[in-house]
């Protein structure tokens, strides 16, 4: 017996995968600060092998909260995308 259509799946996934998108986007613009310290924290902690990786050192930099905000709105503008893609396309195929 099927309880949910695929029609509905399609779109409790999207809305899961925006909704996960948009809120780690909104802690990466209100809480740059706190995952900067975070990640300054593991990085310290980290191998040497996972510190020689390419752009690991950026956590150490002092611009990284900033570069987070940039990367939440840029995630934020994904989220929309992601609904208005999703959407209009679940829409039209009635």
């Amino acid at each position: 017996m099927r309880v949910l259509s695929d029609r509905t799946m399609l779109i409790l996934l999207a809305i899961g995968v925006g909704l996960i998108l948009a809120a780690c986007s909104a802690l990466c613009i209100t809480e740059p600060d706190k995952i900067a310290d975070w990640a300054r924290r593991r990085y310290s902690k980290s191998s040497k092998f996972t510190q020689s990786l390419p752009l690991a050192r950026m956590v150490t930099k002092e611009w990284y909260p900033t570069y987070l905000r940039f990367t939440g709105l840029f995630g934020v503008l994904l989220v929309v995308w992601w609904y208005y893609a999703v959407f209009t396309r679940l829409t039209s195929s009635q």
